[in-house]
């Protein structure tokens, strides 16, 4: 991976806490509290967010399935994340923007703030990513909430295994999605992936089913059984910081990494991202 840690680095990093531009000391007193949240993390390209209008949609849908109100509104959402992006100078890199509030209170309270991020490396879209199962599911898998001891799971396992991400497998023994991404196989002609309902659906993931039906390819959702991964040809996963990444492997299984309607989705996804930035 192409690892940025710049944002462990807390001094100096310009960020806004409920419209306010602030430093990370600041922030720090916030992060150290228990609190509710719901947040999107967004990329930036050529200091450009990515699918912002996209990404703000989501998000003010996961709030409103919370019995909330989003405190931004899209016009909002788009100049404070460019607010913290010339502050920083940040050409590239990730974002977060979170919707909080304290155990305590019932006022909602927004951050935005530089995370670090890794971008797979030129090797690894060109070779595919090995990846790990780990038997896990979402509680509520359509709204993106932090969950802390879920996060230092994956986390553990990734770094026990050497796995690029880890696919999370639900008590059916079902593949649903990865722990930061979305997954889909292919067989033949057709791609398949869980169904809509048992995964976070992700950004990335909506527009590479646009992909799908712009270009006529076939899709198809329903169940992937974890012991019957040797069915299919190619497989990858997708999410902001990967894109559309191979699966070179998933344990011993190995997958088809320049299968063509995988290449295919490749360029039309990185030609579309960056159209969108223009």
């Amino acid at each position: 991976m192409q690892k940025d840690n710049s944002g462990d680095n807390r001094i100096d990093k310009a960020v806004i806490t409920d419209g306010v531009m602030t430093g990370m000391s600041t922030l720090e007193q916030i992060l150290a509290q228990e609190r509710l949240e719901i947040y999107e993390v967004v990329r930036l390209s050529g200091g450009k967010p990515l699918f912002a209008v996209e990404h703000y949609e989501r998000m003010a849908k996961s709030i409103s399935s919370d019995g909330k109100e989003p405190v931004l509104s899209l016009e909002e959402f788009i100049q404070q994340i460019d607010r913290v992006a010339k502050a920083n100078r940040m050409d590239e890199g990730n974002l977060r923007i979170e919707q909080y509030r304290v155990p305590s209170d019932t006022v909602e309270h927004v951050n935005i703030y530089p995370i670090p991020y890794e971008y797979p490396t030129q090797k690894m879209y060109d070779e595919g990513v090995s990846v790990a199962f780990m038997q896990a599911e979402r509680d509520n898998p359509q709204v993106k909430i932090f969950n802390g001891h879920f996060r230092q799971q994956a986390d553990d396992l990734i770094a026990e295994t050497g796995a690029a991400e880890v696919l999370l497998v639900n008590r059916q023994g079902e593949i649903t999605e990865g722990s930061r991404s979305n997954v889909f196989f292919i067989k033949e002609d057709t791609v398949i992936a869980a169904p809509q309902h048992t995964v976070l659906p992700g950004i990335t993931r909506m527009k590479v089913l646009q992909i799908f039906d712009e270009d006529g390819i076939r899709y198809v959702e329903e169940p992937v059984l974890a012991d019957n991964i040797d069915m299919y040809d190619a497989a990858f996963l997708t999410g902001t910081s990967k894109e559309v990444l191979p699966i070179a492997n998933i344990e011993k299984k190995h997958f088809d990494v320049d299968h063509p309607i995988l290449r295919h989705l490749m360029e039309r996804y990185h030609n579309m991202a960056r159209e969108n930035t223009k």
